[in-house]
């Protein structure tokens, strides 16, 4: 199980992020989750990071920015990008670091 934001970010199995990744935000409402990301986006803008940031942001300023589907997308940017966690706050980390076995 990856402890630390190092270990999270740099782990390479895919399925097993995105397994994590979804089930930590299946328990999350709409709001909390745009907030989330909006703030990470946000973060990865001031440091300077101008492609995380608009992918991050683009998903919570985009059309589809609701439900199963923004979680769907979500989920799929962490699972492919996990070095962007560093980005998102450190509860938010180890939530889905909890959930990888």
């Amino acid at each position: 199980m990856a402890t630390t934001i190092e270990d999270l970010m740099q782990h390479k199995d895919y399925k097993k992020m995105h397994a994590a990744a979804s089930e930590h935000l299946k328990g999350m409402t709409d709001p909390q989750l745009l907030n989330i990301f909006d703030d990470a986006g946000r973060k990865a803008l001031y440091a300077g990071d101008g492609w995380a940031a608009n992918t991050i942001r683009g998903l919570v300023n985009g059309p589809d920015a609701y439900g199963d589907h923004l979680r769907a997308i979500a989920v799929s940017m962490l699972a492919d990008r996990p070095h962007w966690l560093k980005y998102f706050p450190a509860e938010f980390r180890s939530g889905i670091a909890s959930r990888l076995n």
